[in-house]
């Protein structure tokens, strides 16, 4: 369980080599081992699907069009920094967008 982690979590995984934005809602996160996460790059792109966030410690550009399911049983992970609540409607806003098709 990653009882621990909840939706808005920056956190550090032994084994990735990007900084994980947990976007899972927290009642989920509660009840599996595997959480949503997309990458936080630090260089800033032109890409409308890179939202720019900021931690107390950690900033950057939550990369939403590339969601990834981690699996946090078979990895030593812990939270590391918390982005806001606004910050956190403003990716999963851009997430669900992506996912609308016409």
């Amino acid at each position: 369980m990653a009882a621990n982690i909840k939706q808005g979590d920056i956190i550090e995984v032994a084994g990735i080599d990007f900084v994980p934005l947990v976007i899972n809602n927290n009642e989920r996160s509660m009840t599996d081992t595997k959480v949503m996460v997309c990458p936080i790059i630090q260089e800033e792109t032109n890409n409308k699907k890179h939202i720019y966030v900021e931690g107390e410690h950690i900033k950057g550009y939550a990369c939403c069009d590339q969601v990834r399911r981690i699996n946090l049983l078979a990895k030593q992970y812990k939270a590391i920094d918390h982005i806001s609540y606004e910050q956190i409607a403003e990716v999963s806003s851009t997430i669900n967008s992506s996912m609308n098709f016409i």
